[in-house]
């Protein structure tokens, strides 16, 4: 996903829905990116938080514990998603009205319903256990 993105150490990273933090926390240790992970369980944002420590770059990281439909961000230059088409669907309007033009919106498994101009590409990938996944990306 960050490659398909083009990521790099002048991007801000938004992740919705970041789970562990492994997005946000790749970034930042391959490219230097500064990432903020938004999810709104609060237990995954302390195993984020342990994660990006562990790896040294809890500097360039921070994890935030809330419904990203009431998050701003509108500093982001890439906004990584893996959700479930509904959940795209709901961070349409956030994404229409807080991104700049010319950021980069990259999901996993799930497009978002209504962006098709805005697609860029699309990539299928295998895991290690022959699983196929599906990428998109955007550009706002």
């Amino acid at each position: 996903m960050l490659e398909l993105a083009s990521v790099t150490g002048r991007d801000v990273l938004f992740d919705i829905g970041c789970g562990d933090g492994r997005i946000v926390i790749t970034a930042a240790r391959r490219y230097g990116t500064r990432g903020i992970g938004i999810d709104i369980d609060k237990a995954m944002i302390r195993d984020s938080e342990r994660n990006a420590a562990a790896a040294g770059v809890e500097r360039l990281v921070k994890f935030i514990g809330m419904d990203a439909t009431k998050a701003d961000i509108s500093e982001a230059t890439v906004v990584s998603l893996y959700l479930l088409p509904e959940s795209n669907s709901l961070m349409r309007p956030i994404l229409e009205t807080q991104l700049r033009p010319k950021s980069r919106v990259i999901c996993h498994n799930y497009e978002i319903p209504g962006w098709e101009e805005r697609k860029v590409l699309t990539e299928t990938v295998e895991d290690e256990n022959g699983e196929k996944h599906y990428i998109y990306l955007y550009v706002r």
